[in-house]
């Protein structure tokens, strides 16, 4: 989870050299929120929350612990690289427009 939280704050880095680079501060914005929003949207994706009950628990029962464990890491991965990146965004919000 540190390095996936850590590679967040390094795109947010990134976003915000580039956006002094061009003197364009939007760029934080649109930078850091198409990361965020998009690693939020797979952390979903793989949590399973865009199944219904039923389907969600049929997955449940058919996979793995193992899978389980897979899914469940990558989620809290892509969570954790999605928070500064969101966070950045957010703030460059109120600021830059």
């Amino acid at each position: 989870m540190k390095t996936a939280f850590l590679t967040g704050v390094a795109v947010c880095l990134v976003s915000i050299v580039i956006s002094f680079a061009a003197e364009d501060w939007t760029l934080v914005f649109k930078i850091s929120g198409t990361a965020g929003l998009g690693a939020g949207l797979l952390s979903a994706l793989f949590s399973g929350a865009f199944v219904s009950g039923d389907r969600f628990r049929g997955n449940h029962h058919s996979e793995t612990e193992e899978h389980r464990r897979s899914n469940h890491k990558m989620t809290n991965a892509l969570a954790f690289f999605a928070i500064p990146n969101l966070l950045a965004a957010g703030v460059s919000f109120f600021f830059a427009f």
